[in-house]
């Protein structure tokens, strides 16, 4: 007993002697780059932009990919959620570099889509969807580490902005194998006619037939692609379109492939006859934890509620709408959306994986 004990000593002082000797500089060098991050909460372009009382995101334009961000530790002490980290940040490798790809057509429409209101730049902006906030002629040494911020900065509220969480008027189902799926949501997002504050475009299953014509009929467009469809779904469809329902391509009327053309005439449609996205109240969101947020929503319609986080992504993320649990839909490639009946009231989202409850 006493070797064993002499042993387990004898391990713990290594352990100690490696963080407190070996790293010892390391550790210095990493509490001296804190110390900066103290500028922040001084920092008049963090304060302007954490004056606004809104929940939101910012990003910073320079930023094309994960490889670096440098707002992201400065913002912390203030809350601020960048769309690439922090504890609100809607990066996850398994879209979002397709998502990236898609920015560049149209940036304001899609980051505003991920609920970001601020755009810092280096530079100006040459773009009408950009409005000029602020413009700063000085960064604090040690706030951020690149170079291109060391001297002026310029704030841009993002005009076409979404709320964390609303309430939109029409949304387009689209059914299929995945990975066709995928292409073809972010084929539409990218569409100069998708207007994200009127249409939702959800992903759903595998085939036609999964569904009954009553869940359908949620739907104002089902957008079909390879093996979506079988000799025993055109009965459902006809139905779903003599109810008014728009089918793209329409296989009822023996059309066999996607036409750009005719999602432009339904889009347009839609964009006409739907009104603009509702806002609704978050009544909890971090307040004390990450795992749970909950909106108010009194509908009086039947409608889909979007919210700009990544719940479907991650197993134990559940959804309930007046204490009943409903299903947790992708919506328009990156944010999550419920279906809310008529008369709905309360939304809960919370995470309780399996994992952790086999550990209690």
């Amino acid at each position: 007993i006493k070797k064993t004990l002499g042993v387990y000593i004898c391990l713990i002082l290594l352990v100690l002697f490696s963080l407190f000797i070996v790293n010892l500089p390391k550790l210095q060098q990493q509490a001296e780059e804190f110390e900066h991050y103290s500028i922040t909460e001084k920092h008049p372009l963090f304060l302007k932009m954490a004056s606004d009382e809104d929940i939101f995101r910012f990003h910073v334009i320079e930023v094309k990919g994960i490889d670096w961000n440098n707002f992201l530790g400065p913002s912390i002490p203030l809350d601020l959620e960048s769309v690439y980290g922090t504890y609100g940040g809607g990066w996850d490798y398994r879209y979002f570099n397709q998502f990236l790809g898609a920015t560049f057509s149209s940036p304001a429409k899609l980051w505003g889509m991920l609920n970001v209101k601020y755009v810092v730049s280096s530079q100006e902006i040459n773009d009408s969807y950009y409005e000029l906030v602020e413009y700063f002629d000085s960064i604090s040494e040690g706030t951020i580490s690149d170079n291109s911020y060391t001297h002026e900065a310029y704030l841009y509220e993002n005009k076409l902005v979404l709320p964390r969480a609303s309430l939109i008027d029409s949304s387009a189902l689209v059914i299929g194998q995945k990975e066709y799926a995928n292409q073809l949501m972010y084929g539409l997002i990218t569409s100069d006619k998708f207007n994200p504050s009127k249409l939702m475009i959800l992903q759903g299953d595998e085939r036609v037939n999964d569904y009954k014509i009553s869940e359908l009929m949620k739907y104002d467009v089902l957008c079909l692609t390879q093996g979506s469809i079988d000799q025993n779904s055109m009965s459902l469809l006809e139905k779903y379109k003599s109810e008014g329902g728009i089918i793209l391509p329409d296989v009822t009327d023996g059309k066999d492939s996607l036409n750009a053309e005719e999602f432009n005439v339904a889009f347009d449609n839609i964009n006409t006859i739907s009104s603009e996205f509702i806002p609704v109240e978050v009544l909890s969101y971090y307040d004390e934890t990450p795992n749970y947020m909950k909106i108010q929503v009194d509908n009086v319609e039947d409608a889909f509620l979007s919210v700009s986080e990544k719940y479907t992504l991650y197993p134990g993320w559940t959804a309930k709408v007046d204490g009943k649990e409903t299903e947790i839909l992708l919506a328009n490639g990156v944010l999550s959306a419920v279906y809310l009946p008529a008369g709905a009231r309360e939304v809960e989202f919370k995470y309780y994986p399996n994992s952790f409850k086999k550990g209690l």
